[in-house]
This record gives C-alpha cells, structure tokens and sequence, in this order.
C-alpha cells in the first residue's frame, strides 16, 4: 500500500468521524450562545445566594429560639428545685414569659 492511499483511508474516516458527531451533537447547544450561559449561570447564581442568605436566617432565628427554651428550663428548675420558701418565691418571682420566635419568611 503507498501513502497516499492510507491518507485518503484516513480523510474518509475522519470525515465520518465527524458526520457522527455533527449528527450525535450538532445541534445539542443551537441557538444558546455565551451569553445565554453566562445569564443561566447569573441566575442560578443568585438563587444561591437568597438560599444561603435564607438558611442563615432559619438558622439564627432556630438559635433564639433554643436560647429561649433555655431561658425557660432553667426558670422551671429554679422553681422546682428551690428548697426553702424565700427561694421558692424568689423563683416565681423571676418567672417570665418567653417570646416566641417569627419565622424570618
């Protein structure tokens, strides 16, 4: 076989190497230029960033919340393990409501 014969073996086979991949994935991305990406991306971006924003929201608002129930166990125990009268009332003397905590959304 002489050389010109396997180039023209190997330009065919590119050839249709590349009418396979034209025909598999030509036109997967047609008409979503960079632009596009970029605005898709942006957007997601920004879908992101509210939800962290938003989960640091929840997340602070279920600390007070924990601080608050905190708060409230030890009002209970202070009553409930007071041993003597003036402790006993100093107790429910401290007692106090605890607020609830809005959801941030």
């Amino acid at each position: 076989m002489n050389d010109n014969y396997l180039s023209n073996v190997m330009v065919i086979i590119i050839f249709i190497a590349g009418i396979i991949w034209v025909l598999t994935n030509g036109g997967k991305y047609e008409g979503e230029t960079a632009e596009y990406w970029f605005n898709a991306y942006d957007e997601v971006q920004a879908e992101n960033d509210d939800l962290r924003y938003a989960i640091d929201e929840y997340s602070t608002a279920l600390n007070e919340a924990n601080d608050n129930i905190d708060y409230a166990n030890s009002m209970i125990s202070d009553v409930q393990y007071s041993s003597t009268v003036y402790e006993l009332s100093s107790a429910i003397g401290n007692l106090s409501s605890i607020d609830n905590v809005d959801a941030p959304y």
